[in-house]
Parts: structure tokens; C-alpha cells; sequence
């Protein structure tokens, strides 16, 4: 009786134990800096950098993930923004180049090509 408990329990912890390695980790963006140096819109002229800014991440219609700075007046669309920080809400600190929008163009944001972020506290 004494051995099938315990081959019971060794059953039951090493189920428990495969059920937690096969979870994925919850979405957590870096509260480290994160910083980039290509510059994915590099066929546009950069029309002002911005340094430090604060924003939130906001999903503007069905594809695009938008961040507005902290005014909450400008809207800015990032060629490359981490799946990390792609996740609406998230407050972040951000870094990068405003890229110019050509006169047939409609964008549902300014260009934008980041140099740092990191999710703000």
C-alpha cells in the first residue's frame, strides 16, 4: 500500500511539473532599456528626433499598434517595435527618429523609427 502512494505522489508532482514547464511565460516588456540602430524606414528623410518620451501603447483598428506620447496629440507608428512591447496599455519611454510621410500617403500615425524604449514604471 505504502509503494503505490508514493508512486502515486512521484506521478502526480512529475505531472504538475511538466504542466508548469509547458506554460508559457506571461507577457512582460523589458524594464531594461531596449535599443535599436537600423533604421527600417531608411528611404524617408528623418524630419526630428525625440528623446525620452513618455507614451502608452494603444491598437488602433485591427492592425496597428500605435503609441501617443504622453500629450496624448501625437500618434506615432513604429516600424520596429518588439513583440514584447506589443501589448495595449503598456506606458513606456521611448526614444527615435519621426520619419516624413510622402504627399500620397495616409497613415493612421506618424513614421517612426525607434532607438530605445523600455516599459516605464
Amino acid at each position: 500500500m505504502k509503494t503505490y502512494t508514493l508512486f502515486s505522489l512521484a506521478g502526480l508532482l512529475l505531472g504538475l511539473l511538466f504542466l508548469i514547464k509547458a506554460c508559457p511565460p506571461a507577457a512582460t516588456a523589458s524594464q531594461e532599456e531596449v535599443k535599436f540602430t537600423k533604421d527600417c524606414f531608411s528611404d524617408r528623410k528623418t524630419q526630428e528626433t525625440l528623446e525620452k518620451q513618455k507614451g502608452i501603447i494603444k491598437k488602433v483598428g485591427q492592425d496597428h499598434l500605435i503609441f501617443l506620447a504622453e500629450d496624448e496629440n501625437s500618434r506615432y507608428i513604429a516600424c520596429n517595435l518588439e513583440e514584447e512591447f506589443k501589448v495595449e496599455g503598456f506606458t513606456i519611454v521611448f526614444s527615435g527618429m519621426i520619419k516624413e510621410i510622402f504627399p500620397h500617403e495616409r497613415w493612421p500615425a506618424i513614421p517612426f523609427v525607434l532607438q530605445s524604449i523600455q516599459k516605464d514604471n
